[in-house]
């Protein structure tokens, strides 16, 4: 088969405007297989988005056209408006979002040094205590922090058979040589009354936190607490520059035997 005079075929504005404003290819289209341009408008052509049509030439031969596929109008503007509305929608959420987020958490290890002091409760229970001969009292609660630039202004101190009183931590050690930090020593238990009171009991608390320790005359154990700094601001460490709280833990018991 061979194409048709061009002379006796329709214009290009006209071919055009009769296949809807598609890319138009000619062929005549023998009976039996298509020609090459008919296969080659088939490649060119995106698949499932323009459809065939046969047109009747002038000369009677068949001219292949392809043409777009019509939109069904509402259709479309349903899928167009719900995608509009969605991302409207998503955009909304994000600045919400965005807006009302609380600041992430974020965690770190940093000294205890950095930190100020922390005023702990101590109480002290021993019914079984009896004043010691020489030192005429039955227990002690001391502090001292001389020398450590950090607890400047902390001092040291001692009160003497109070069963409860304040001091203040600023600095923990499980050295139990260095007598800095809190200590409480009681000087004389006796078993006589400890039998019939029960072993005596040291309480330590701040807030929430507490810790009793039972005790006997031949105890010495070291408590080695530890502070956990909750803060609205990086690298703020006092409660005048930042929204700061300041919790202790238990982070270690040691036990010896006298």
């Amino acid at each position: 088969a061979s194409l048709p005079n061009r002379s006796r075929l329709p214009s290009l504005r006209h071919r055009r405007v009769f296949a809807s404003m598609a890319e138009v290819a000619l062929s005549s289209k023998a009976p039996g297989a298509p020609s090459r341009v008919h296969e080659l408008v088939r490649r060119k052509t995106p698949w499932k988005e323009s459809e065939e049509i046969e047109v009747a030439g002038p000369s009677g031969e068949v001219v292949l056209c392809q043409r777009p596929v019509a939109v069904h109008v509402p259709s479309h503007g349903c899928c167009v408006a719900l995608y509009v509305l969605s991302l409207a929608s998503f955009a909304v959420h994000s600045l919400l979002t965005w807006a009302t987020e609380k600041p992430a958490t974020t965690f770190s290890t940093e000294p205890s040094s950095q930190f100020p002091p922390v005023l702990v409760n101590v109480a002290v229970d021993c019914q079984a205590c009896t004043t010691h001969a020489n030192k005429q009292r039955k227990w002690v609660v001391t502090y001292g922090y001389q020398g450590f630039a950090h607890c400047a202004g902390a001092g040291d101190g001692a009160m003497t058979d109070v069963m409860n009183q304040s001091v203040v931590m600023c600095r923990a050690t499980d050295d139990i040589s260095d007598a800095s930090g809190v200590r409480v020593r009681l000087d004389n238990i006796s078993e006589g009354l400890r039998a019939i009171s029960g072993r005596p009991m040291v309480n330590i608390s701040v807030g929430e936190f507490a810790v009793t320790t039972p005790l006997e005359s031949w105890h010495e154990k070291t408590l080695l607490l530890g502070i956990v700094a909750r803060r609205d601001a990086e690298e703020c460490t006092t409660p005048s520059d930042c929204n700061l709280d300041v919790e202790l833990y238990l982070a270690s018991m040691q036990f010896y035997s006298l």
